[in-house]
């Protein structure tokens, strides 16, 4: 359809735009977002089709979505603020809103902490789903000044300072292996998942910077840390969130990052699931779960394409293309990280799956380090 060729990289932009506009209307609209993405997620997977295009133009188009979603994510953090500034006009929003017929004072006076809740989680699933996915696009251009900006601004919004040094010297080079702490392992719940990866991840990037900075003959504490550089953001957000509404605005905007984390954690735990590599072997394509679901490529720009990311890390998202002879999920990510979140649903779900790729997709070698997690793994 000409609509969706020529807006297939507006989706997640759009996912944005509509959780801003719920806060013109305050009180149970601040949930629509979360249930709006759930239901967008379920409903594409039942009647949406698979994605197999591979665009070739529109570069500049592609960049400029890309870009826009820090401001629009900005946006909403300013929104949670006024909402929870106990009552005042914080950054005279209401006057500006009022020349477009935009009352922010009675929508918030309808509002309940429980509406607020639904609001700070809706503000984080678009923080998770555009704002990471953003940030790991553009932090993989190094020569590209402003790219790097939007990434890093993005990354001290969204919990994950220390990801993308992770991500690139770590996760690319070891990925399937047991060296990297961001590929889940056999019979391991998201839940458990998650709190070794996060800890491996930090433990890890502060080691690759501060290595990095003693080579260039520099001590750790410097402005030149780009952890320190990311996580300024993080705490500035947060002593402005009390500064505007105390302990409120400070939880709620805390949960919306956490939320933010989470679904990246919960995208890294399905996108390598299970899979092994000999260490020191090239990656292939058969070493991440894919999903051609079109509901899965337009919001994710292109993330689920994984297996060519691995492969072709320097592409850029728009020209990702569909691996298929690579392992395919029976769902798209999101449907995927929902089942996650309910570890016997993902367990049965998983199971044949990592019993295909063993017998279809695993080298010899492959096979018997397969083999051995299967033996220690609590569930598989």
């Amino acid at each position: 359809m000409d609509l969706d060729k020529n807006f297939r990289f507006s989706y997640a932009n759009l996912f944005i735009a509509a959780v801003i506009a719920t806060f013109f209307f305050g009180g149970h609209w601040l949930w629509a977002g979360t249930f709006g993405i759930i239901f967008y997620a379920v409903l594409g997977e039942v009647f949406g089709d698979d994605d197999l295009v591979i665009e070739e133009g529109k570069s500049a188009y592609a960049y400029a979505m890309l870009i826009t979603t820090l401001p629009l994510l900005a946006i909403l953090f300013v929104l949670l603020w006024w909402y929870s500034s106990k009552g005042a006009d914080l950054f005279q929003l209401q006057n500006m809103l009022s020349y477009f017929g935009v009352n922010l004072i009675n929508a918030r006076a309808g509002t309940t902490l429980f509406d607020l809740i639904g609001g700070s989680i809706s503000v984080g699933m678009v923080g998770g789903i555009a704002g990471i996915t953003v940030s790991h696009e553009l932090g993989h251009r190094k020569r590209d000044k402003l790219a790097q900006f939007v990434s890093n601004a993005l990354a001290g919004l969204t919990l994950t300072a220390t990801f993308m040094i992770e991500h690139t010297c770590v996760h690319h080079a070891y990925v399937c292996t047991a060296k990297d702490g961001a590929t889940a392992k056999r019979g391991e719940s998201l839940y458990r998942f998650i709190l070794r990866s996060v800890f491996a991840e930090v433990c890890s990037a502060w080691k690759i910077e501060a290595a990095a900075l003693q080579k260039r003959g520099y001590f750790w504490f410097t402005w030149r840390n780009k952890i320190l550089q990311n996580s300024l953001i993080t705490v500035c957000v947060l002593l402005f969130s009390y500064a505007a509404g105390g302990i409120e605005s400070l939880l709620l905007i805390s949960l919306a990052m956490l939320t933010s984390r989470f679904l990246l954690d919960a995208t890294n735990y399905v996108q390598h699931y299970g899979l092994v590599r000999v260490e020191g072997t090239r990656v292939e394509p058969r070493h991440s779960w894919n999903s051609h679901k079109a509901v899965d490529t337009r919001i994710l720009y292109g993330l689920s394409r994984h297996s060519d990311h691995h492969t072709n890390g320097s592409r850029m998202f728009w020209q990702l293309k569909p691996q298929l002879s690579s392992p395919i999920l029976p769902h798209g990510y999101m449907v995927a990280i929902i089942m996650a979140i309910v570890p016997p649903v993902w367990f049965k779900v998983s199971k044949q799956l990592l019993r295909r790729w063993d017998n279809e997709f695993a080298t010899s070698d492959e096979r018997l380090i397969a083999a051995a997690a299967d033996a220690q793994a609590d569930h598989v």
